[in-house]
């Protein structure tokens, strides 16, 4: 049904697409910079620290005791005012009554520059960013800053709790902010990349600018290459934002932040070996960082970009890359519905088959969410699982497995029965072609809708139904779907997107167990994370895919009966040959 002359001839414009992609991509800007050096660090043994506070968990009585400690130290430094409040916060282990210590010290103008460092990370490691932050609060007791410093200890890493609450403190509070830099693991042996993050879990990515800084003082006083995001994991981040660090919230309210963090993405682990001298590495790198923003301009808001070696990809070149990658399917998918109506199929029957897959993954997210406002799960704001799954996660997840059999086994027929009664779909005369054919024509128009109703939203997860516009119109082409070893790999690659995105957060969140990677997706629906309009396309690809994946196994059967069913030859000499002496018997052999 899919003419290839006119898939062919719209290739053209995915050409001139991207020709105009390449001329797109812009310098990158460099980082600020300082000429003045770093004092000596005035810091103290991370094992004594973590052997005084061992259980720091949010809201404990050690954690409690830790933030008196740091309210006490930072209090008694000249020039510094300390504040202190208790809030209730929602964490991955439930909702946990913290205290958060804010030592402010006001500047000459421009917005504040705010240094953050969480409690309860695990292990000797975990206690890090407290030793960093009490350290540059000791060294800048006597220096002269432009800008308004906020030095803030807070709890909750686990979900980025204390960092989501510190956030929407200060965005309320209507204070001008120009940077966030968020403490992590400062102490790790063997750094991963990145060591400075940038993302939120809404989409929105901190300004290059930032970036470069705090990357050029890691390199330049610690050594450490920055490592930043491979294009791969920022397309990844744009496509399906998830984040599990303290910059998230902070970036996705508009505020720009990244964090420093020797563990990358993950949350750093109490068996983490530690390295005695990074600690002062990095309070190094940055006090040096601290010093540039001071003396820089303001830094720009978050953003959606890219970058790719070296430069910077905007937007919108990414958005007409991705539309005219669409515009092949689009141009013969128009052709395919006329063929389909022409040999006398009900192409509405077909769409109402297509969207039917959809049901049952609604259904399972309607599951997720129920347990969500009714608290049967934690909802905090950037979740990534760790340690065992509760009973009452296992019994959510469970219950969403059930929805989504029982909606494939009854919920999908009865929604496709009540489409037929509603709708009264059928066929005008008897068909020319196998049903098959308009099935997967039907099948691409939703899909194509599906991902021009992306492409307006997001086009970075839009991009990621590429792969699937341009494979599942071949599958109504009989002669493709005859052949088993074509037909179900066209099926199943639409998804491979997906998967290795599910892969990338798996290897880089640290949730190598396929458990806990569908824990956290669980958390994040359930916690409001994704947008419902991101949870409907989403189900109507999933139901395209296994709709997809269906017609191609059926097509593969009945393939494999008709092959069972042919004769078998056992005459040598061609199929229209019966053997020696057939045309003995005919009116031109007896003529002869």
């Amino acid at each position: 049904m899919v003419d290839p002359r006119i898939y062919r001839a719209g290739l053209a414009l995915v050409a001139i697409a991207v020709i105009v992609f390449g001329f797109s991509l812009q310098d990158l800007p460099g980082p600020d910079t300082t000429s003045l050096v770093p004092p000596a660090y005035p810091g103290q043994s991370l094992a004594r620290l973590n052997r005084s506070y061992p259980d720091r968990s949010p809201g404990s009585r050690g954690d409690q005791r830790l933030a008196a400690m740091v309210a006490r130290q930072l209090g008694s430094l000249s020039g510094f005012a300390v504040q202190s409040f208790t809030q209730s916060v929602s964490t991955g282990a439930g909702t946990r009554s913290v205290d958060t210590v804010v030592a402010s010290r006001s500047g000459a103008s421009g917005g504040a520059i705010v240094v953050l460092s969480d409690r309860d990370l695990p292990g000797t490691a975990g206690v890090s960013g407290t030793a960093v932050l009490l350290a540059l609060g000791r060294a800048l007791a006597g220096e002269t800053l432009t800008h308004p410093l906020l030095l803030v200890s807070t709890s909750g890493a686990l979900g980025a709790a204390g960092a989501d609450a510190e956030a929407r403190a200060l965005a309320d509070s209507g204070q001008p902010i120009d940077a966030v830099i968020a403490l992590g693991d400062l102490a790790a042996a063997h750094p991963s990349k990145p060591a400075v993050v940038p993302f939120s879990g809404t989409g929105l990515v901190a300004p290059p600018i930032l970036q470069q800084t705090v990357g050029r003082e890691l390199g330049a006083e610690a050594g450490i290459p920055a490592g930043g995001a491979s294009f791969a994991a920022q397309f990844a981040h744009l496509a399906l934002p998830m984040t599990a660090t303290d910059q998230g919230p902070f970036d996705a309210l508009g505020i720009p932040a990244v964090e420093l963090s020797l563990s990358g993405e993950r949350i750093a682990r109490a068996s983490e070996p530690v390295a005695s001298s990074r600690p002062g590495a990095l309070f190094a790198a940055v006090m040096q960082t601290v010093y540039a923003l001071d003396a820089a301009p303001a830094v720009p808001a978050p953003g959606d970009y890219l970058e790719l070696s070296g430069k910077l990809v905007p937007v919108w070149a990414v958005r007409l890359l991705v539309l005219a990658l669409l515009a092949p399917v689009l141009l013969a998918v128009l052709d395919g519905v006329a063929r389909v109506r022409r040999r006398g199929h009900s192409l509405v029957r077909w769409l109402a088959w297509s969207l039917a897959g959809a049901a049952p993954f609604l259904a399972a997210i309607a599951v997720v969410l129920l347990a969500g406002v009714a608290g049967v799960v934690p909802s905090p704001p950037e979740t990534v699982a760790t340690g065992t799954v509760p009973t009452s996660g296992l019994a959510v997840m469970a219950g969403a497995v059930a929805a989504l059999v029982v909606g494939f086994a009854w919920l999908r027929r009865r929604t496709l029965r009540l489409a037929a009664q509603r709708l009264g779909v059928g066929a005008r005369r008897a068909p020319e072609t196998p049903p098959e054919d308009a099935a997967a024509v039907a099948l691409t128009v939703v899909v194509c809708a599906t991902a021009l109703a992306v492409w307006v939203a997001n086009p970075f997860a839009a991009a990621l139904l590429v792969p699937a516009v341009h494979a599942w119109p071949w599958l109504s082409r009989e002669e493709v779907r005859a052949r088993r070893w074509v037909g179900l790999p066209l099926a199943v690659v639409g998804v491979v997107p997906l998967v290795l995105v599910a892969g990338y957060y798996a290897h880089s969140l640290g949730l190598t167990a396929p458990l806990r990677l569908a824990w956290s997706a669980t958390l994040t629906v359930a916690g409001g994370d994704v947008p419902l309009f991101a949870l409907l396309y989403w189900s109507v690809f999933l139901g395209c895919a296994a709709s997809a994946l269906i017609l191609a196994a059926r097509a593969a059967r009945t393939a494999a009966v008709v092959a069972a069913q042919e004769p078998v030859i056992t005459i040598r000499g061609p199929v229209g040959y019966a053997g020696p002496g057939s045309l003995g018997g005919t009116k031109s052999a007896l003529r002869r």
